[in-house]
């Protein structure tokens, strides 16, 4: 308390340098400091009394984040705590920088995030007291493959356009469907071969659903060309392809690779459909 035996009132940084400096006209002398039951600071100088108002300290954020047996980002800031206050707010910012991009805001003092992509995230919570100061804290969450859900919008582009053309909803029914397809045509061509040319409503219903089987192989082989791209550029394999002699027999390589797995994983089908472990950029 030396430095207020001056004209004024000071502040002094740990280091010795002046803080601030409040000029009060009368000398404050050592003898008279009180620190009153919140904190304040009473300094005395004859008939005048001063009080500097108790230091606030800021919050302490504590941001622990984890994965649950589904795979689900679980975002927990409990333990984040205020000695002189109360903490009234909490807000989350997910950073996935590697791979980049997905990244997340949320609020509140727990938080969860179904199906979380794989990825190295950077977790900071920021917490703000009634005071309204902040603390800020960030800590490190590894989602490794079989954890987390990797994505492929190649392959469920190629899903939901397969089920448009067919007119179904369950993606099981898939194959099925066109082998379904590819029967009927296969059936009213030989009938067509036994009857006469006249049988044009007969003409009319080949062409109908030859039109669709056109139809389903053009979306197939937009579709699988465009997973087999991805595959290539993604995992640096330029000779990749998928299996199989037809189109159907593509699909069905392609189905197999997503049995067990979550769908959309591209590490997991890439490795199924025989593509090389450890070539990925």
């Amino acid at each position: 308390l030396d430095a207020i035996h001056l004209d004024g009132l000071y502040a002094i940084n740990p280091d010795g340098t002046m803080k601030w400096r409040f000029y009060t006209g009368k000398t404050v002398f050592h003898e008279s400091p009180a620190i009153g039951s919140d904190g304040t600071i009473y300094l005395q100088s004859g008939s005048y009394t001063f009080a500097i108002g108790p230091l606030l300290t800021p919050p302490v954020a504590v941001a622990e984040p984890g994965i649950d047996v589904n795979g689900n980002l679980i975002l927990d800031g409990s333990n984040s705590c205020d000695s002189d206050g109360t903490i009234i707010s909490w807000n989350w910012a997910l950073t996935n920088r590697d791979p980049a991009g997905n990244n997340f805001t949320l609020t509140g003092k727990t938080a969860l995030i179904e199906g979380v992509d794989i990825g190295i995230y950077d977790v900071t919570l920021t917490v703000t007291d009634d005071d309204g100061l902040t603390g800020t804290n960030t800590a490190v969450l590894y989602v490794p493959a079989g954890v987390g859900v990797g994505v492929c919008p190649e392959l469920q582009a190629l899903l939901d356009n397969t089920k448009a053309a067919l007119g179904i909803t369950d993606e099981d029914q898939i194959v099925p469907a066109i082998i379904d397809l590819q029967n009927q045509v296969s059936t009213l061509t030989q009938q067509n071969a036994d009857l006469t040319e006249e049988n044009t409503k007969l003409k009319d219903e080949i062409t109908e659903l030859q039109n669709k089987i056109d139809q389903i192989n053009n979306t197939l082989t937009v579709g699988l060309g465009s997973i087999e791209t991805d595959f290539q550029s993604v995992f640096n394999d330029p000779d990749f392809i998928i299996p199989g002699d037809t189109l159907l027999e593509k699909f069905q390589a392609l189905n197999q690779a997503v049995l067990d797995l979550n769908k959309g994983r591209k590490e997991g089908i890439y490795v199924n459909l025989g593509g090389k472990p450890g070539k990925g950029k």
